[in-house]
């Protein structure tokens, strides 16, 4: 599971800035820190990635 972090205390991924792996390191949200730990296996979340829909692909991810 991917924790999210955000700049605002508002619910939701619209404000994302870091992601956390389990128990791993607070990362800054950014397009290699996201596919290091989602992987590659998932084309689809490969796409969503490249296109910058960070939120979307964390989402997918934690719901596998």
């Amino acid at each position: 599971k991917i924790n999210g972090y955000a700049y605002l205390a508002e619910e939701g991924y619209n404000y994302l800035a870091a992601i956390q792996q389990g128990e791993g390191p607070i990362l800054p949200l950014t397009k290699a820190n996201l596919l290091a730990m989602v992987g590659t296996q998932d084309p689809k979340l490969q796409k969503m990635i490249d296109r910058g829909k960070f939120a979307n692909a964390i989402k997918r991810y934690n719901t596998e």
